[in-house]
């Protein structure tokens, strides 16, 4: 197995320093490539690649793109589960009991939300924990994920392990999740209809700016898993606002 190192890498406070403007969706196919490679299922890659190329879209830098070398980290090294399934172990009522296996941990709250909006339709409410995941990144896009299915969500999550800043992120950290569903024909709110958003099926927007440093990282990852690197478009000094 190739030995996997890295460097701190600057996310925010890049000051004068460039950054790149790349294809969003050329970059989610890049980090779902190179999850995949490193031993995560398809499904499980592509959807953990779409939640890691959003934080990075809203500006979440540190759960975006800057996680993906612990992943294969973990991946590789047997403390992330590249084959694993969420599966219900317990429910009480209208909790239920997720257990995530040590798996991506993006899969097992995608998979968490859709249980949780399911439930709330017939019962009106559910609440779901999840337990043995790992990094989940940005919670907001789950709750998106339970409006698309028609109901409002609530997460909390608690991590252990993380050793903090960007590029730091011990990938054997454990996460747990609790998520609350509420349907909204039940609340009383919009009582239309919607399916469950499927794996992939978010917004990817065409351009997005990432520090060099990060776009670098990204090229010796490529090189580490074998995977078709990120094409950079463009370099330009960064104004203010620009500054991840």
């Amino acid at each position: 197995m190739p030995k996997v190192t890295s460097a701190a890498v600057p996310v925010r406070g890049c000051g004068s320093g460039l950054v790149a403007v790349v294809a969003g969706q050329e970059l989610t196919a890049f980090v779902g490539a190179a999850l995949e490679a490193a031993g995560a299922r398809p499904a499980d890659a592509e959807l953990t690649a779409e939640v890691l190329v959003a934080a990075d879209l809203v500006g979440a830098a540190r759960h975006g793109v800057v996680r993906l070398l612990p992943y294969v980290r973990g991946l590789w090294g047997g403390t992330i589960n590249g084959g694993a399934r969420p599966e219900i172990v317990r429910r009480y009522g209208d909790v239920t009991v997720i257990d995530a296996h040590h798996g991506l941990g993006q899969p097992a709250l995608a998979f968490a939300v859709d249980r949780a909006v399911e439930q709330a339709r017939v019962r009106g409410a559910a609440a779901v924990s999840v337990q043995h995941s790992r990094h989940v990144g940005i919670t907001a896009w789950y709750v998106g994920r339970a409006a698309r299915g028609g109901a409002f969500g609530v997460i909390t999550t608690r991590a252990a392990g993380s050793a903090g800043g960007a590029g730091r992120f011990w990938e054997g950290a454990v996460t747990s999740q609790f998520l609350m569903c509420v349907d909204r024909a039940a609340a009383g709110g919009v009582g239309r209809s919607v399916s469950v958003a499927p794996a992939g099926a978010g917004v990817v927007r065409p351009r997005l700016t990432l520090p060099v440093p990060v776009l670098e990282e990204l090229g010796r990852i490529a090189a580490l898993v074998k995977v078709t690197p990120v094409r950079e478009l463009d370099r330009r000094r960064p104004t203010r606002s620009e500054d991840p």
